[in-house]
């Protein structure tokens, strides 16, 4: 039976960030139909024996981010917009991976040093890899930003400060085209939005792309009684309350807290957010953001409280500037909660405008603050969910791929 296949996933965390926790979600549901699912993390938060560490030791589950990160030094005018990843440096990973002998490795966000370019090709083994960003494919960068000069092998990098053709970024690429292009490798999109910008990769454009959204167990999150979520969690009954949250919520330029701000100012000056406040998750916000009284909820990784606070919102608030299938999004549509955000990468697929939210025009503060003021007044008719989004679904899906995968083993590069 295909279920008894042993699927090694490869994740840099296994909760830390949103990639992970789409990564252990899907691990655990495969879980529970079956399959023998095992994670193999950079940085391990859980104590689920099916998890395991790579390096032991705090100083040997940092060095690689520092080392992976050393070719940057060379560009000290670099502006990087979400982060940067170079692979360049081998370490044990293939050999760690050789232990668990699986039959199938599904790669997730393996950067920071975790995944070497050319370690995929010592693996010997069929590849699954779901895009949780754009890094797979760049030359470096986990979102472009919008330049979009990673379909021309990138060159000349706006984030990292080059005017020179062949820079870091075009070395990158060319590395994981040489390295690549014979992989058993099946990528697997999240969005859309996603699978689109993978197709117009030079370095990955020949592999088939598969669109399967990220699941979401609806037993855990799903709807509340407002009043009730807001009394567990000590937030005020008598106010319209506006979620923002995200890791490193508000020092991330590419979660948009700028033009959040932007956008309640503004919605404020027009009169829409008398009886409002903000509430944010994912950083320590002060206690006025905007001009509005603000509850900071911290950093939550306890899944039961979140669903409570998605629940006891009013709206989300989703002012990415660039994204593809975050997971507050999907997981404040399942507790109920109607969700605004720009019309940008993957969020178009998972918000029906004017039906579970408002999807504004990309980097319009203007039109953002509209969205806020449009859903205050409209919440009641609104239909929030995530029914298509379950995991079982996702379990489903991968099933199918894995199931249609290769048979045939796969030989290790001899010069590994």
């Amino acid at each position: 039976m295909i279920a008894s296949r042993r699927i090694l996933h490869l994740s840099f965390s296994d909760t830390y960030d949103g990639a992970g926790r789409a990564a252990y979600r899907l691990h655990t549901g495969l879980q529970a139909h079956g399959y023998d699912s095992h994670m193999l993390v950079q940085h391990r938060h859980l104590h689920d024996p099916s998890v395991h560490a790579a390096p032991r030791g705090r100083l040997r589950r940092y060095l690689p981010t520092y080392l992976d990160h050393l070719p940057l030094l060379v560009y000290p005018q670099r502006q990087i917009f979400a982060g940067w990843s170079v692979g360049w440096r081998m370490n044990r990973l293939p050999r760690l991976v050789a232990a668990y002998n699986p039959d199938i490795i599904h790669l997730h966000w393996v950067g920071n040093g975790y995944l070497p370019i050319r370690a995929l090709a010592a693996f010997g083994r069929p590849l699954v890899w779901t895009l949780h960003d754009m890094g797979p494919f760049t030359g470096g960068c986990h979102y472009d930003a919008g330049c979009g000069r990673y379909a021309q092998g990138c060159g000349a990098c706006p984030q990292l400060g080059s005017c020179h053709p062949h820079d870091l970024s075009a070395w990158s690429v060319q590395q994981k085209r040489a390295a690549w292009a014979d992989l058993p490798l099946t990528l697997v999109a999240p969005s859309q939005w996603m699978a689109a910008c993978a197709r117009c990769s030079p370095i990955l454009a020949q592999h088939r792309c598969e669109v399967i959204p990220n699941g979401l167990d609806l037993h855990r999150f799903h709807p509340q009684p407002k009043a009730a979520a807001r009394a567990a969690l000590g937030l005020p009954l008598d106010r319209d309350l506006l979620l923002f949250g995200a890791n490193n919520s508000l020092a991330d330029p590419r979660k948009g807290a700028a033009q959040l701000e932007a956008a309640l100012h503004q919605a404020g000056a027009d009169g829409h957010l008398r009886h409002s406040s903000a509430v944010i998750f994912g950083a320590v916000a002060p206690a006025t953001f905007a001009g509005l009284p603000t509850h900071s909820m911290g950093y939550l990784n306890d899944e039961v409280r979140l669903a409570q606070l998605y629940a006891a919102a009013d709206l989300f608030i989703a002012p990415s500037v660039q994204d593809n299938f975050p997971n507050m999004v999907l997981e404040a549509l399942a507790c109920g909660t109607p969700v605004v955000a720009f019309a940008v990468g993957g969020l178009p697929d998972m918000i029906q405008h004017q039906q579970s939210g408002y999807l504004a025009q990309p980097g319009n503060p203007r039109n953002l603050a509209n969205g806020i003021a449009w859903v205050l007044a409209h919440r009641e008719h609104l239909t929030p969910t995530a029914r298509t989004f379950d995991l079982a679904a996702t379990i489903h899906q991968h099933s199918k791929l894995y199931q249609n995968l290769s048979d045939v083993t796969v030989h290790a590069s001899p010069s590994l």
